[in-house]
């Protein structure tokens, strides 16, 4: 039996931070959704398996309905069974939806978070057990895993659907343990939420996917993303095989520029750094990024001072986009570089220049003023991440960075006023 795997489609919405001009449809969630019928038609998927958040919530009912009515519907011409669950951004909307379809087109499991089971029989006489459990709030922070009673028959495969967070344990999203999931029945567990793939697999147990969202929605999903084929034989799961669907594909991008002398020879890097990574990506089978966004990261010692970085590359990166099979743009540039500075001589001075200098010495050591001092600049950090101002985005905020961050982000913030000082003298 084949059977494809997603979730998270989040119909309705588009991705962002793509070139201008890219028509909007082109690029949208409800285009890969059609493209993803078309592929278990054309492949001979008997399931489709769907965990969750298909609806996204700020577009909720009607934009949805449309697209998603139309995919189910070729689904159940080519007599394909569609199983899925709701999440958390469509617990509500989702049982809404099904209730207009055809029960023979879709099966929704689980509404409420009760847990439900249910026997599919597919085109060819073959059954599969499918153990499903809805969102039944925007949020949950109780264990999914509450009052499963579930039990399987022998001989038949069993899937398990749920939207649910692994090992999260403060998470609003459905906490659960990934032992006690494969301690249940099913062997194999299609799980929502999570917009990165990511298999969970363990010698002897069932494996865990999160099929990730098959069209990348920002920056913060890199990487290739589709739809995955599992096979069962018997009452066995197959091993789970990747298949690139998405027309868009987000990367980041490490760019070493450590000895450059001049703005020119930074620049000539990022391009090369970024022509390599879009003829990458066009490598490999599947279907192929129809447009590239990246993220850059400039990192390396260099004797071009971080303000002329900005000025001569960081301010132009919209005039910087590369066309071919995929059009690819370069969205954003973090400058991590450091200052090529003689540390030593500078330090031996008795002005603000040689303090920092010699700070910048001992932040490798393991002094305890050392230690204290990257303490109380983590402190710093978590008052102002703390402080009023802040407040709207707490709820999204992950706190002030642990101290090994709070090292580097020290190190670098030191780096760069050492730099501007340096600067400032020579200019004098």
């Amino acid at each position: 039996m084949k059977i494809l795997c997603s979730g998270d489609l989040h119909l309705g919405r588009y991705p962002t931070r793509l070139p201008a001009g890219v028509p909007r449809e082109s690029a949208s969630v409800s285009e890969r959704w059609l493209a993803m019928v078309e592929l278990a038609i054309e492949e001979g998927a008997e399931v489709v398996a769907l965990s969750g958040d298909l609806v996204d919530r700020a577009n909720r009912y009607f934009e949805a309905f449309g697209p998603l009515e139309e995919g189910l519907r070729r689904l159940g011409e080519a007599e394909i069974v569609t199983v899925a669950v709701a999440g958390n951004h469509d617990f509500d909307v989702l049982p809404r939806l099904a209730r207009s379809l055809p029960a023979e087109r879709f099966r929704l499991l689980g509404e409420g978070g009760q847990w439900e089971r249910e026997v599919v029989r597919t085109r060819r006489g073959e059954e599969l057990e499918v153990h499903g459990w809805s969102f039944p709030a925007e949020q949950f922070v109780g264990d999914p895993l509450q009052g499963y009673g579930l039990e399987a028959d022998e001989g038949c495969p069993v899937l398990g659907l749920a939207h649910c967070e692994v090992d999260g344990w403060r998470s609003r999203y459905g906490p659960v343990s990934a032992r006690a999931l494969r301690a249940r029945p099913p062997g194999f567990w299609l799980l929502g939420h999570i917009h990165q793939p990511r298999l969970l697999e363990e010698a002897g147990a069932g494996a865990l996917l999160y099929p990730g969202t098959p069209q990348p929605l920002d920056p913060g999903e890199p990487g290739p993303h589709g739809v995955w084929w599992v096979e069962t034989e018997e009452d066995r799961f197959g091993e789970p095989e990747f298949r690139p669907l998405a027309t868009v594909r987000y990367e980041a991008v490490d760019v070493d520029v450590d000895g450059a002398q001049t703005v020119g020879e930074v620049q000539a890097r990022l391009l090369d750094a970024v022509t390599e990574e879009r003829d990458q990506t066009m490598e490999g089978a599947g279907v192929r990024p129809s447009w590239l966004s990246i993220h850059a990261r400039l990192t390396g010692r260099t004797r071009v001072a971080q303000r002329a970085i900005e000025a001569e590359v960081s301010a132009h990166i919209g005039d910087l986009e590369l066309g071919g099979e995929a059009r690819c743009r370069v969205d954003r540039i973090d400058i991590a570089t450091l200052p090529r500075l003689e540390l030593e001589e500078l330090a031996r001075g008795g002005d603000a220049t040689g303090h920092l200098a010699e700070l910048l010495l001992r932040l490798d050591s393991s002094l305890p003023e050392v230690a204290a001092l990257v303490e109380k600049s983590g402190a710093a950090a978590e008052r102002v991440v703390r402080s009023s101002a802040y407040l709207p985005l707490r709820a999204r905020a992950a706190g002030a960075p642990p101290l090994p961050e709070a090292a580097e982000v020290l190190r670098r913030q030191a780096y760069r006023l050492l730099e501007e000082l340096v600067v400032q003298k020579e200019n004098v």
